[in-house]
């Protein structure tokens, strides 16, 4: 009974959230609060610029698939999280600070209850850009090894 009484209240105020401020809004809290996570978390960012081309989709699809073909077990358990992040928008500018961004990028970043442990930045998504298979060998292999290095 609980629970229910809490889903309705949840559904009420999001959807009053929306009609107050608008969805687009909305959408910008439910995005910034799902990387608020207690505990520890592995996020595996895809930053851009909004910008729908060929290069971006090209970056997205490479990666998700990297991560969620190797990866289904962290993503589960959520210990590891995909995350696209428009750095355009006004509530994710502080992202180019935070990991010195420049361009497109893969970042994979270790937070404790939402700070910045520790990240890399995969700079040779670029290099390996025309090619599938290596890019996503890449992804694989530094996430993996950011994993493991989590663990110590």
């Amino acid at each position: 009974m609980r629970k229910n009484t809490l889903i309705v209240i949840l559904t009420l105020l999001i959807t009053l959230t929306g009609l107050l401020f608008g969805q687009n809004a909305l959408t910008k809290v439910v995005k910034t609060q799902s990387i608020l996570v207690k505990g520890s978390i592995t996020v595996v960012f895809y930053f851009h610029r909004g910008v729908d081309d060929f290069v971006s989709y090209k970056f997205e699809t490479y990666t998700k698939e990297a991560i969620y073909d190797n990866f289904s077990d962290e993503l589960i358990d959520r210990t590891l999280l995909f995350k696209a992040i428009n750095v355009n928008e006004r509530l994710n500018k502080h992202y180019i600070k935070d990991y010195q961004l420049y361009a497109k990028s893969v970042v994979l970043a270790k937070l404790k209850n939402g700070q910045i442990i520790k990240y890399k930045n995969l700079d040779k998504v670029w290099s390996l850009f025309s090619n599938r298979k290596n890019f996503q060998e890449y992804i694989k292999s530094e996430t993996a090894n950011f994993l493991k290095q989590g663990a110590n």
